[in-house]
């Protein structure tokens, strides 16, 4: 069942990516964390950006910016630079969601 968490209703009202708009092959994830990360793992996130994958943390989300699918970066990498278990979703799938559950947002 879909929650309105205050995760969801931070999303829909601010309705895009604090990262940069993606285009051709890029493609934005959204990660939704228990907790906001900490300093220490938000460096580890620091350090696992490239040129090809972006990465920014706003509150209990992770934007993940991949602009091209020969990327490396996997979710996998991710939850161990955040020590915590994280959902990721394509943007489109969220944006998707947000829009057919209006009320919950």
């Amino acid at each position: 069942m879909f929650a309105a968490t205050p995760s969801w209703r931070r999303w829909r009202a601010s309705c895009r990516s604090p990262v940069a708009e993606s285009d051709g092959e890029a493609t934005v994830y959204v990660g939704f964390l228990s907790a906001p990360p900490d300093a220490a793992a938000k460096q580890a996130l620091a350090a696992l950006q490239t040129d090809i994958d972006a990465l920014q943390v706003q509150g209990r989300e992770l934007y993940w910016l991949r602009c091209s699918r020969e990327s490396e970066l996997e979710n996998g990498r991710l939850e161990k630079a955040l020590k915590a278990k994280a959902t990721f979703r394509n943007l489109n799938t969220v944006t998707k969601l947000v829009a057919k559950y209006p009320a919950c947002c």
